[in-house]
């Protein structure tokens, strides 16, 4: 029989890779923006992070808990390499393939950001070059 305590594990970081997907799909959204506001996103995303790195560390404690045999068994399900599946076993890898699922659309939003953001930066830098060298004397940007 399958760990109930690793199965619940296990869909919990899908609801935790879901809810990181949806707030990584608005900070995509918030850097096309004129006004980017993050700090919130970013700390709730990074909250959810670190409840799915538990999630993976109480995972790891628990299959060393187990005997040689069910400790092999279980990294070949979370590797999804495990063959002749029970039914929990399945589900456990379907979970498993969710989770890396979510996690690659996430990182694919993620760099869109990334490249929004950068794209931002470097135009606001150039918009400031041009005032400081079109300044007078007095004004705020000269140079």
């Amino acid at each position: 029989m399958f760990s109930k305590e690793i199965m619940t594990c296990l869909e919990q970081k899908v609801i935790l890779m879901t809810q990181i997907l949806n707030i990584t799909k608005q900070i995509e959204v918030q850097c096309k923006q004129p006004e980017v506001n993050l700090e919130n996103l970013l700390d709730t995303r990074g909250d959810l992070m670190e409840r799915t790195k538990k999630c993976d560390h109480f995972i790891r404690v628990l299959a060393q808990q187990l005997d040689d045999d069910q400790k092999e068994r279980i990294q070949q399900i979370l590797n999804g390499s495990a063959v002749d599946c029970s039914e929990e076993e399945q589900r456990a890898m379907d979970l498993v393939q969710q989770c890396s699922s979510l996690f690659d659309r996430a990182a694919v939003l993620d760099r869109a950001a990334n490249e929004a953001i950068k794209q931002k930066y470097e135009e606001t830098k150039r918009i400031l070059i041009d005032l400081k060298k079109s300044g007078k004397e007095h004004d705020l940007f000269y140079r």
